[in-house]
């Protein structure tokens, strides 16, 4: 068994090639003219199907209660 009070070799572990510290930032892809129209338009339709979904109760959702159940149990605070 070793000793307590040993020191240890981690040399082995350091690194001694340049290693980059940060990663290179990419260019933002950016759409113009039909891909452009055409994106927006799927958006907004996507929006739009969003909007016209019909909105669901928290008080009677059965993941909502089975989560305020969960959050009860666990000693965190829950919001009604």
């Amino acid at each position: 068994m070793p000793a307590k009070n040993k020191q240890h070799d981690y040399t082995h572990l350091i690194k001694t090639e340049n290693t980059t510290m940060a990663t290179a930032i990419k260019a933002i892809p950016t759409l113009y003219g039909e891909e452009a129209a055409r994106f927006r338009l799927m958006a907004e339709d996507a929006e739009r199907r969003y909007e016209s979904m019909p909105q669901r109760s928290t008080g009677s959702d059965p993941f909502a209660i089975s989560m305020r159940n969960m959050l009860r149990r666990s000693g965190m605070p829950v919001v009604q």
